[in-house]
């Protein structure tokens, strides 16, 4: 067996150069690999910017109008900057004649859709979920009437892109599904969200 000893040469003479707006500079005599994964890595976090949020209560609800936000996951966008986001709420109903219905508010934008899939209406099917989009911010709302089973905790997927056309926040709300019976949203429930992408 041979042994290779491998000695990474310094950098004798300055770099420079910019990516996603970072400034990129290697020193005289500093170590080029170790600059460079530490640059890189800058880079990374300056062009591609993942967030998660966590809602660390429950909180819960037997209005059914106006959309209630869901607090500590709504998050900030900015003019002109794409994102992508990913929330995933557990809910339940105290009742199984009572359900969610899920809204979206945001600032104005240029594009922006999202896909809203909310378990809950038969148990263990395939293909039951209450399914539906929010494209239009004024009337879009996705709508759990019933429930299979009360208290028990059901996923809800909404998940979508937007490229806003001004500074804002972006939340999802949600309400009762009847007036008569509560729905409460998990603790552990939480959203993605990405930018730079």
């Amino acid at each position: 067996m041979i042994l290779l000893a491998v000695t990474m040469p310094q950098a004798t003479v300055a770099q420079y150069g910019t990516a996603g707006g970072v400034s990129l500079t290697l020193a005289a005599g500093s170590n080029a690999l170790t600059d460079s994964t530490r640059y890189y890595n800058k880079i990374i976090a300056a062009v591609y910017t993942p967030m998660i949020k966590k809602l660390t209560a429950d909180t819960a609800t037997t209005q059914i109008f106006p959309g209630l936000p869901i607090g500590g996951l709504t998050f900030n966008v900015t003019s002109g900057t794409y994102y992508r986001f990913d929330f995933f709420i557990l809910w339940t109903a105290s009742n199984a004649s009572g359900g969610l219905k899920i809204k979206m508010t945001t600032p104005t934008t240029t594009t922006f859709a999202a896909s809203v899939a909310i378990g809950g209406s038969v148990v263990q099917a395939k293909g039951t979920d209450w399914n539906g989009y929010i494209s239009t911010i004024a009337t879009d709302s996705v709508d759990a009437t019933t429930t299979a089973v009360a208290t028990t905790q059901y996923p809800c997927h909404v998940f979508g892109a937007i490229l806003p056309s001004a500074n804002g926040v972006v939340t999802v709300l949600f309400n009762a599904a009847n007036a008569s019976y509560t729905t409460t949203i998990k603790q552990g429930s939480y959203v993605l969200v990405e930018s730079g992408y």
